[in-house]
């Protein structure tokens, strides 16, 4: 496990490094991407400036599903979408058979091999969404909470908060 951490602490430190070496497109990168984030809210708003809520959503909960999708696009677009298009070069090139003949696992090696790290920007700009969505003036009104479940041995068909659909109403 130890080598796995210094060796994912090694791909972030070569990302970081070649990321820096344009240092105004680094910055001009990050400041894109709370661009884009503040376009995103000003629809939000717009709309929540005139009502107090959009088919029963109130804004915090809104903001809660803005910071999902932000999280979830700097997960995608920062590690994933990177890693797979560098497996896709060097296939093309046909030097993916270097990875696949270390010692490490290869899926870790293709999987931390390269970050976008001003794609960092969105989990910051996402972790201020949900706490403003939580914990600010605009409340969100539901807070996650663990799935009740039941327990094994019941004969109940409800599991994990999971409840057949009712029938519908003349049938």
């Amino acid at each position: 496990m130890r080598g796995y951490l210094s060796l994912l602490a090694f791909q972030l430190r070569t990302s970081f490094a070649l990321a820096l070496q344009y240092r105004v497109d680094f910055v001009l990168e990050g400041f894109i991407e709370v661009f884009w984030t503040v376009t995103a809210l000003v629809p939000l708003f717009v709309i929540y400036d005139v009502r107090e809520a959009v088919a029963g959503w109130s804004f915090g909960e809104a903001l809660m599903v803005t910071g999902s999708f932000t999280l979830l696009q700097a997960v995608l677009e920062g590690v994933i979408s990177p890693c797979m298009t560098l497996v896709v070069e060097q296939i093309r090139k046909g030097t993916f058979d270097f990875v696949l003949l270390k010692p490490k696992d290869s899926q870790f090696l293709v999987s931390t091999a390269r970050v976008m790290p001003w794609r960092a920007v969105n989990v910051v700009t996402a972790g201020v969404l949900f706490a403003v969505g939580f914990a600010g003036p605009l409340r969100c009104s539901i807070w996650p909470s663990r799935p009740r479940c039941s327990s094994p041995g019941s004969r109940s068909s409800i599991r994990c908060g999971w409840s057949p659909p009712a029938s519908p109403s003349g049938s």
